[in-house]
């Protein structure tokens, strides 16, 4: 193995270009973003490859990252509640243009060299992160945007950024970045002003008297568990455009005659790993409301403006009861998560809007909590694959990789792979649990190990 260091500048802090007009400058979160653990950032890594004879990328590298941070700035100014900070009551923004926080480092290895050892050890990435994930103070001192740029020996770039989660989900994320590429490769930000950006207070109002958020449904899940601690850690798998063809044939069935990548997906995790429990088990997706609500949210929506559609297998597998087993199979698991999706329409998501909504909200919560304590186990997925990771050309082609990864236990991040017919999965699980999947004949079948330099160095190859 290679070894490296990673030498960071001190942090600087990047604030918006132009000031947020007065009557901007409180922004209302709903009660939607009440929901999720406000003290965690998200980690997002996107990685640009340089070749060494590559000389406009080599020789004018402290002109790409000036437009990074000045680009930053002009994207502060269009999503301007990020450049603010979350107030203690967890209800509101104050856009007081503090800015987000950037850093420079150096690291001293290519960057081929560094993907090498990340697909052995996907914990490596953290070493470009410009700041721990949990919060070590109050969301209310914090950035809720930190950049850190990393240049490499070879002249590549990636990216680390962390992301609070309180107000940013996966559609927010991708918003902020394409539009920041997209600021920094044309130097134009006609936007059509900062009005464009809204959120979603209106339809779920937030209850302002609440002194302490909600209970994050992927916290309680962690912290239901009294058993000893286990060591878990996150892998990546890749499903490539042949396996997903394979799956989606075998998983049809009269109910589903066509699943989708992702139902298939998740089907296969739940059909492996619920021979591992002796009682139910449910899986749990994070699915995006905008196009869902009646009349849709438009693009610039900011907040974590998704729903839980959950699935529940109540057949237990291990143990005295002794199910069918044609009903362990594929099409089973994707007909319960197609039953699922279908519960969340327009007039289901009417129930939890309005002042009457907090309630059946928190009603919800506390069903959910009641649930995940009787349950053998628990599985949660958040498909980000057709967001338009690698659509973000900050000025030097598109990225070579781009990676996000779970915060919790068993936890599953489903990404699109850049070539686009294929599916990545990273996911934080225990050691056996691996074990099961990787010992699992349908499993081993359709899928392999994520190697992150493949597709990195094969464009580095090929510049040389």
């Amino acid at each position: 193995m290679v070894a490296f260091e990673v030498h960071a500048t001190l942090p600087e802090i990047i604030k918006p270009s132009s000031p947020t007009p007065n009557h901007l400058r409180s922004f209302k979160l709903s009660a939607l973003d009440q929901l999720v653990d406000g003290t965690t950032y998200s980690p997002v890594w996107y990685f640009y490859t340089s070749s060494k004879d590559d000389h406009h990328m080599s020789m004018s590298m402290e002109g790409h990252l000036v437009t990074l941070k000045n680009s930053l700035s002009r994207t502060l100014t269009r999503f301007y509640p990020l450049a603010g900070r979350i107030n203690s009551d967890c209800t509101t923004i104050d856009c007081n243009d503090e800015g987000a926080l950037f850093r420079q480092a150096k690291v001293s290895c290519d960057m081929d060299d560094f993907l090498e050892q990340v697909s052995l050890e996907f914990e490596l990435l953290y070493k470009l992160l410009p700041c721990q994930l949990p919060c070590p103070e109050g969301v209310e001192k914090v950035a809720q945007v930190a950049i850190q740029a990393n240049v490499f020996a070879c002249g590549g770039i990636a990216l680390g950024m962390c992301l609070l989660y309180k107000i940013l989900d996966g559609t927010s994320v991708t918003a902020f970045i394409k539009a920041w590429a997209e600021i920094a490769r044309t130097d134009v930000y006609d936007f059509g002003g900062q009005e464009q950006v809204s959120g979603c207070s209106s339809l779920f109002p937030p209850n302002e008297s609440l002194s302490t958020p909600l209970a994050d449904l992927q916290v309680l899940e962690a912290a239901r568990d009294g058993e000893a601690k286990r060591h878990s850690s996150i892998k990546r798998f890749v499903f490539d455009a042949s396996s997903l063809s394979s799956l989606k044939h075998k998983a049809r069935s009269k109910n589903v005659p066509n699943p989708s990548r992702v139902e298939v997906i998740c089907a296969l995790f739940w059909k492996c790993l619920a021979i591992s429990t002796s009682s139910t088990s449910v899986f749990i997706n994070f699915v995006n409301l905008r196009a869902r609500l009646d009349p849709p949210l438009p693009a610039l929506s900011l907040g974590n403006i998704y729903w839980l559609a959950v699935a529940i297998d109540d057949q237990i597998t291990n143990g005295s009861v002794k199910s069918d087993e044609n009903k362990k199979q594929l099409p089973y698991f994707v007909h319960l998560l197609r039953k699922s999706f279908k519960t969340i329409d327009s007039m289901y998501l009417k129930n939890f809007q309005g002042e009457q909504g907090f309630e059946r909200i928190c009603k919800f919560q506390e069903d959910a909590k009641e649930m995940y304590s009787k349950k053998g186990l628990i599985l949660e997925a958040s498909a980000l694959n057709l967001m338009g990771w690698y659509d973000a050309d900050f000025g030097w082609g598109a990225p070579s990789w781009v990676t996000c990864a779970p915060s919790y236990r068993n936890e599953i991040i489903l990404m699109q792979t850049k070539s686009g017919d294929g599916i990545e999965a990273s996911m934080m699980l225990d050691d056996h649990q691996l074990a099961i999947l990787e010992h699992d004949p349908d499993f081993r079948a359709h899928t392999r190990r994520g190697h992150a330099v493949e597709p990195v160095k094969r464009r580095l190859i090929s510049n040389l």
